[in-house]
């Protein structure tokens, strides 16, 4: 089995991700009025699933790529503490 041709620029997982962050998760966090972490992960995979199927990204980066949901954030339920220990 042949990977699909992709015509035109391809779109970098650094580009998605500055998008992403920019654009889409604070939709979804305003949408949710919650940094709502599976609702985070769903945008992320609902995102580069329209990339790939709009051949800006091939199968292997929407097989491959890391989520940036989480990345350097605390969960919600978590506080950081004044010595930086969750509570």
């Amino acid at each position: 089995m042949t990977g699909q041709r992709i015509s035109g620029s391809v779109t970098l997982h650094h580009e998605a991700v500055q998008f992403w962050k920019e654009y889409i998760k604070p939709w979804v966090i305003a949408r949710y009025r919650s940094t709502d972490m599976p609702a985070l992960r769903t945008s992320w995979n609902d995102y580069t699933d329209s990339l790939h199927k709009t051949n800006q990204i091939s199968l292997w980066q929407f097989q491959n790529w890391t989520s940036p949901v989480g990345e350097g954030e605390l969960h919600p339920d978590q506080q950081v503490g004044w010595e930086g220990q969750y509570e």
